[in-house]
């Protein structure tokens, strides 16, 4: 099958949905199928999959997510673009791709929310939250409805979606990849507590610092492979690849997901499992894992507490198993059946 997704966003980056979109083309190119990403022309790293690029203005180099004065004139000629292409389906991640999609008149389409906009959307405007808010709904309810079929990466954001009347709603969270993980000497640190991550305000950073003050003699480590944006003083270490992202998060007693957002499923929580690191997180986005400990939304002093429970925890053998029930392959069989059900449709193309 011959399959484009289609990105409004550069490609591929550390940030989540990038590393969900590299995932999900490399199951599904192992499987057979011929995969394109259309995404901006700009990224780090190699793809692994065959990508078209979008031009992008002279200079740009926005690599962040959020709300940009240029986007969406990047995402006039990605439609352009689109308009010239042929697949057996059309992919799109996030809804700014899905609306190029809709505007070049792609088709068969599926919808692919990697969060709800009008829960994200409001921590970028936080002198606008309302009106924002107001706008990321309706982009939420109003254009997933045109896609042939729509994909969730949480059950909660499943529901919204089909109580608004999407077609064909299925969940489909982040994946592993065996090679990724490759077993490593047990090397932990006591009393440490890692973040892997950016520093956008959806992560409730302002949480894990607050938590830090209930948590006397533990030691924050902060793993980004971008340091913008945290306050002076975030004890950072900058991760120029994933092997050196994983051997730090590795080593951590206790790893931290303080973000609240239900509509989405950070990646960053199967990482952690998989590197064998037990996790405090928000109850909302708990999965039932073994190695998760979760504690109420947006409570600094439950946070710590967490922490301390977690770091109770002496076995520590749960990434196998998880390996190989969240896989990669798996999800893109889970995506094969959608696309096979869109391509049956009448009129799907």
């Amino acid at each position: 099958m011959k399959l484009v997704f289609v990105l409004a966003a550069p490609f591929p980056s550390h940030q989540g949905t990038q590393v969900y979109v590299r995932g999900l083309a490399r199951a599904l190119q192992a499987r057979g199928h011929r995969v394109t990403v259309v995404a901006y022309d700009l990224g780090e790293g190699d793809p692994g999959v065959e990508a078209i690029r979008v031009p992008v203005p002279r200079g740009y180099r926005r690599m962040r997510s959020g709300p940009d004065p240029h986007k969406p004139w990047i995402d006039l000629r990605m439609a352009a673009m689109l308009s010239r292409l042929d697949a057996d389906v059309f992919h799109a991640h996030h809804v700014e791709a899905l609306a190029a999609a809709l505007l070049a008149r792609r088709r068969p389409l599926v919808y692919h929310g990697h969060t709800l906009l009008g829960e994200e959307l409001p921590t970028y405007l936080p002198r606008f939250r309302r009106s924002a808010a107001l706008l990321g709904r309706a982009a939420d309810r109003a254009l997933p409805r045109l896609a042939s079929a729509t994909v969730a990466v949480s059950t909660g954001a499943a529901h919204v979606h089909a109580r608004w009347g999407c077609r064909d709603v299925t969940v489909l969270p982040p994946g592993l990849d065996a090679d990724d993980f490759p077993p490593l000497a047990p090397r932990r640190e006591e009393h440490t507590l890692v973040y892997a991550g950016n520093s956008d305000a959806y992560q409730r950073l302002d949480v894990l610092y607050a938590a830090m003050t209930h948590l006397p003699g533990w030691s924050l480590r902060v793993v980004t492979h971008d340091p913008a944006g945290f306050p002076p003083g975030t004890p950072l270490s900058v991760a120029r690849s994933w092997a050196d992202a994983r051997a730090l998060i590795s080593r951590a007693d206790v790893a931290a997901l303080p973000r609240t957002l239900a509509g989405g499923y950070p990646v960053k929580l199967l990482d952690y499992l998989a590197c064998g690191v037990p996790v405090v997180l928000s109850r909302g986005l708990a999965r039932g894992f073994p190695g998760e400990v979760p504690v109420d939304d947006g409570d600094p002093v439950d946070f710590a507490r967490g922490v301390r429970e977690a770091a109770r925890i002496t076995r520590r053998d749960w990434a196998p198993v998880l390996l190989r029930s969240e896989s990669w392959d798996r999800r893109a069989a889970a995506m094969e059946a959608v696309y096979e059900r869109v391509t049956a449709a009448p009129g799907a193309s």
